[in-house]
């Protein structure tokens, strides 16, 4: 029975023994398992860092052979990698003080110049904005021949994209409910507008999409209150459509000059007046519809055509308002003059939903108006209010955008909505082709060369 005993014991001590070997051996097979799995996402986080490098330098070598730009400079300076990353549906702000160190402005300096020289330019002054902030500025040529060359407080009168400023201005009086979108114009000039149906109502918006039954003119004298009132009254001035069908859409310059004079009436105060407490005296901005009211129009540049001569001489243009607000509206379709470092604060505060450089001036609901364009579709874009859109322009995916064209000047402002990148472009003196886009070419030339640059 002894002997059955020890055996027992000796059998029981042994299996103790390889059951400790067992486990050993189980724990030594994982961490080495461990240790291979390590090794395996080591080795394809270095594979993946050298695809990541391998893109960018296929990138940078892109630029090099489409801007001309060495490579040295490239390498040292076009890559800013200072992004402050924030959780989704807030704003992505990016660290910047200047271009410096995102590419090489002189290079794009004398590209810009090519193109200028390409089209006969006389002056060309160009705002580039990324983020909510204008990052740089390109200028060439004259603002008076031989007398005063482009700087970046050089004015100029940007013609028809003077319609974001009277957008800007209706959305500020919708919002201290002085006006309505959607409210019949006769209101804020106190009478019936004799329009030819029943259903057809002139309203702001109507106005704002180029939709409305007000029809066109070129008479001047036609801008002067008393004058427009009675066009507006006697139904003289008044088109046989329905405002607001995007069917009857008609370009009308003379009807945003009526909605300039309407919100003047509304408020008491004159679009100058309203834009400078509502945006320009924030963003320290000089500009005007009357040229004469700046708060410096000693630099304001002469508008060339084409051949040379004189479109608007700049001392002409330095008219002052004069008169109660809502007495003439000549001005209002394409009188502003602004520098294009100035323009571009406008349009890069639009750009980035209301705000620049982290401060909001504009809010989100007057952004949305601005932009919106459903049921919208024209044949090569779609209407905003009063702003233009299409999703293919420059490779940009979406661009909202508008021109301006009078006296010689051609120009462009626009932007990238997700990128928040865009440009304004003011040009005097170049010819005035245009791309298939129907945007002058001088401008596009510009655009697309800016619009890649980051």
């Amino acid at each position: 029975m002894k002997t059955n005993e020890k055996y027992i014991v000796e059998r029981n001590s042994k299996l103790k023994k390889i059951s400790g070997n067992i486990v050993i051996i189980i724990i030594e097979l994982m961490i080495i398992i461990t240790l291979i799995v390590l090794i395996v996402e080591i080795y394809f986080f270095l594979l993946k860092t050298e695809e990541e490098k391998t893109a960018k330098h296929t990138f940078i070598e892109n630029n090099i052979s489409n801007n001309n730009i060495t490579k040295n400079t490239i390498d040292e300076n076009i890559i800013n990698e200072n992004i402050i990353e924030e959780p989704e549906n807030k704003v992505i702000t990016v660290e910047l003080t200047s271009a410096e160190g995102m590419y090489d402005h002189d290079a794009y300096q004398a590209q810009i110049e090519k193109i200028a020289r390409k089209y006969g330019a006389t002056g060309v002054s160009v705002a580039f904005f990324d983020e909510g902030k204008v990052i740089d500025t390109f200028l060439y040529g004259y603002a008076i021949k031989g007398r005063q060359e482009m700087t970046d407080d050089t004015k100029v009168r940007i013609a028809s994209i003077s319609k974001i400023f009277v957008g800007l201005a209706t959305m500020f009086s919708c919002e201290k409910r002085t006006m309505d979108l959607d409210e019949d114009i006769g209101t804020y000039w106190n009478c019936n507008i004799r329009t030819s149906s029943s259903n057809d109502v002139i309203t702001p918006r109507s106005i704002l999409t180029h939709t409305s039954s007000i029809s066109d003119t070129e008479d001047l004298s036609a801008t002067f209150y008393s004058n427009m009132l009675y066009r507006l009254r006697s139904g003289s001035g008044i088109r046989n459509r329905i405002s607001g069908d995007i069917n009857n859409y008609y370009y009308n310059n003379y009807a945003m000059d009526v909605l300039g004079m309407t919100v003047e009436l509304a408020n008491g105060e004159t679009l100058d007046t309203i834009l400078n407490e509502g945006l320009y005296s924030k963003l320290g901005i000089d500009a005007a519809f009357f040229a004469g009211d700046l708060e410096d129009n000693s630099n304001v540049a002469t508008l060339y055509q084409a051949d040379g001569s004189i479109g608007f001489d700049s001392s002409r243009l330095c008219a002052q308002h004069e008169g109660a607000p809502g007495s003439k509206g000549w001005a209002f379709s394409g009188g502003v003059t602004i520098s294009a470092k100035d323009l571009g604060k406008v349009m890069a505060t639009i750009a980035n939903d209301g705000v620049y450089e982290g401060q909001r001036y504009i809010s989100q609901k007057c952004i949305e108006e601005l932009e919106y364009h459903k049921n919208n579709n024209l044949d090569k874009f779609w209407q905003c209010q009063p702003l233009c859109y299409q999703g293919d322009m420059y490779d940009q995916g979406e661009f909202y955008y508008h021109t301006g064209s009078a006296y010689g000047v051609y120009n462009l402002v626009g932007y990238n909505p997700n990128t928040k990148q865009g440009v304004a472009i003011l040009t005097t003196g170049a010819n005035g082709s245009k791309d298939e886009e129907d945007v002058y070419c001088i401008c596009s030339d510009i655009a697309e060369l800016l619009l890649n640059i980051l």
